[in-house]
C-alpha cells in the first residue's frame, strides 16, 4: 500500500507550506479530516475480500460456486476425485455419462509426438468433452483387434475420455481410460512429404468400459473409482481423425 502511506506526509507538507511552517493547530485538524477518509477508502478497496452471494464462497481468493466446482465442492477444502463430479455440493459419479456410437466431433485434430499419434475429438454435450485415441506412430496394421485392459495406461493403443474439459487449464473435471473392450484401426494414412499426404486414422471401439484415472496426461487408475458406463459396456464407437483418404 505504497500510495496510501504517502497520503499523510503529502497532506502535512501542503498544510505546513500554507501556514508558513508554523505550529498552527489547524494543520492537525486538516490532516486528520482529509487523510482519514482517503486512507480508509484505499485500504478498504485493496484489502477487502471479494463479496459472494450464496451458494458461492470465497475459496482460494476467488468467488466460487461450491455446488458445481470439482476443486471446491460444498466447501473450500473438499475436491472431487476418482472420476467424480460436483453435483449439488456433493462429489458423485456422473449419471448417464456415455460416448455416442458416432460422436459429433467439433474440429477433430491429430497430433504426433515422440512416436505417438493422438486423435483428439472434442464434442459439446452440455459440457465440453473429449475422446482421445492413441496409436503408435509406426503401427500400420489395419483390421487387427487390440484388447484394452488398462494394464499399461497411456501406452498405445489406448482410448481415453475427458469430461467437462477446461480449455484454459487443459484439465478435465473427470478423466477415464478404456480398461475393457477392443480397439481396431480400419484405416491408417501415414504422412508422406513427397506427395504431401497428411496423416490420419479411423477405427472402432467395441464393448468398451472406461475407468477413472487421476489425469489424462499421466494416468493412474483410481481404486474403486467411477466407471463409464456404470454397468455393462458401450457397444460400439466409430472415430476418424486427420486424413483418411489414402488408398
Amino acid at each position: 500500500m505504497k500510495f496510501a502511506s504517502l497520503v499523510p506526509a503529502l497532506l502535512t507538507s501542503i498544510a505546513l507550506a500554507a501556514c508558513g511552517g508554523g505550529g498552527d493547530d489547524t494543520v492537525v485538524v486538516v490532516d486528520a479530516t482529509i487523510d482519514a477518509p482517503i486512507d480508509a477508502a484505499i485500504d478498504a478497496a485493496i484489502d477487502a475480500p471479494p463479496v459472494c452471494n450464496a451458494p458461492n464462497m470465497v475459496c482460494g481468493g476467488q468467488c466460487t460456486d461450491v455446488t458445481t466446482s470439482e476443486q471446491f465442492c460444498g466447501n473450500c477444502t473438499t475436491s472431487c476425485a476418482g472420476g467424480t463430479v460436483c453435483n449439488s455440493s456433493q462429489c458423485v459419479c456422473a449419471t448417464g455419462l456415455t460416448i455416442p456410437s458416432t460422436p459429433d466431433f467439433v474440429s477433430p485434430m491429430l497430433q504426433e509426438q515422440g512416436g505417438l499419434t493422438l486423435g483428439i475429438g472434442p464434442r459439446f454435450a452440455g459440457t465440453l468433452d473429449i475422446l482421445v485415441v492413441g496409436k503408435a506412430g509406426a503401427d500400420v496394421a489395419i483390421n487387427t483387434p487390440h484388447t484394452l485392459t488398462g494394464a499399461s495406461l497411456g501406452t498405445p493403443p489406448f482410448a481415453a475420455f475427458g469430461y467437462d474439459v477446461d480449455i484454459g487449464s487443459m484439465t478435465a473435471s473427470a478423466a477415464y481410460y478404456a480398461t475393457e473392450g477392443t480397439l481396431t484401426f480400419t484405416k491408417i494414412c501415414l504422412a508422406d512429404s513427397m506427395t504431401g499426404q497428411q496423416a490420419g486414422f479411423a477405427g472402432t471401439l467395441t464393448n468398451a468400459a472406461f475407468s477413472a484415472v487421476d489425469s489424462l496426461m499421466n494416468p493412474v487408475l483410481v481404486p474403486d473409482g467411477c466407471r463409464i458406463p456404470t454397468t455393462g459396456t458401450i457397444p460400439s464407437v466409430s472415430f476418424s481423425f486427420g486424413n483418411t483418404t489414402c488408398p
